[in-house]
Order: C-alpha cells, then structure tokens, then sequence
C-alpha cells in the first residue's frame, strides 16, 4: 500500500513539474502605443528577453512614412514574465533604446507603451 501511494505521489509530482516547466506559446496581441512622436519613428526593434535572461523572440518592424500612434503585432510567447528591449529609429532625431516589462498570462491583449517616456 506504501509503494502504491509513493508512485501515485511521484507521478503527480511529475506531471505538475511538467505543466511548470513547459508551458506552450500562446499567442499575445500586442497593443502598441508609439505616442506623440509617432510619425517620426520610421523602425521600431523589439527583443523579449525571458527571466532568464534568454532572446525568445524578436520583432522588426518598418515604417517608411512614419508609425501610426497605435498598432497591433501578434506574437507567440509563453506564459511569463520578460523584459522588452526597445530600439527605436526616428527621422531627423537620435535613435532611443529603452526596456519594457511584460507579463503574459495567457492568449489575449496586451499593452505595450513604446513612446519612450519614463514609466513609474
């Protein structure tokens, strides 16, 4: 009875650790806020770097003419916490790098603020 009850333990063990550690992307629908200075940005570098300090995903995006004040990227991430590296490009003023923090929990809508301004 011992031996039963400590292989159902192990099991359940196993499984739990399991659901923890690999947890399947899900996909986040980035809700981005360039701001006032949104047509000057002509390309935004996005790096999601995990708690880990891992790169799992990175995003380019171009706009020739000037980004529109707010935009939608889909992306792929598992659930978590990460921390966005930001580049920006802007026409006629320096470059800006900045991070973001961003926390998924699950499919669905996520703001991201890529304005540049001090986050509290």
């Amino acid at each position: 009875m011992k031996r039963r009850l400590g292989l159902l333990v192990l099991v359940v063990a196993i499984v739990v650790a399991a659901m923890l550690l690999f947890q399947h992307p899900v996909d986040a629908d980035l809700e981005l806020s360039f701001g006032p200075e949104a047509p000057s940005v002509r390309d935004a570098t996005l790096v999601f770097t995990d708690s880990h300090e891992r790169v799992v995903r990175d995003l380019r995006l171009l706009y020739p003419s000037g980004a529109p004040a707010q935009d939608q990227r889909r992306v792929r991430l598992p659930p978590g916490d990460y921390s966005v590296g930001v580049h920006l490009t802007r026409a006629g003023k320096p470059a800006r790098d900045f991070n973001r923090p961003l926390h998924i929990d699950s499919a669905g809508h996520y703001p991201l603020d890529l304005s540049g301004k001090q986050l509290n």
